[in-house]
């Protein structure tokens, strides 16, 4: 075996999951950590009704908007 098939049989990322931190740390075969969470924040995005002026779920297309925080989250270390 070469060194370049060695390069190729390794994978090009390595995950596992840290469940009392809520991340999965993602290995790139340089080495590279990245840090993503496991479970994003959303919220539903609300807006006043035209008539009432009462907050109500904002619908695009007949379904509720949420706003997603986290994402984009991610830490390079």
């Amino acid at each position: 075996m070469t060194h370049t098939d060695a390069a190729e049989d390794r994978p090009p990322l390595r995950f596992e999951h840290d469940s009392d931190e809520w991340v999965f740390p993602l290995t790139a075969a340089d080495g590279t950590v990245e840090i993503v969470r496991d479970h994003p924040t959303r919220y539903l995005r609300v807006e006043p009704d035209a008539e009432s002026g009462q907050m109500r779920p904002a619908m695009r297309r007949g379904r509720p908007v949420y706003v997603s925080l986290c994402r984009d989250w991610h830490e390079a270390r």
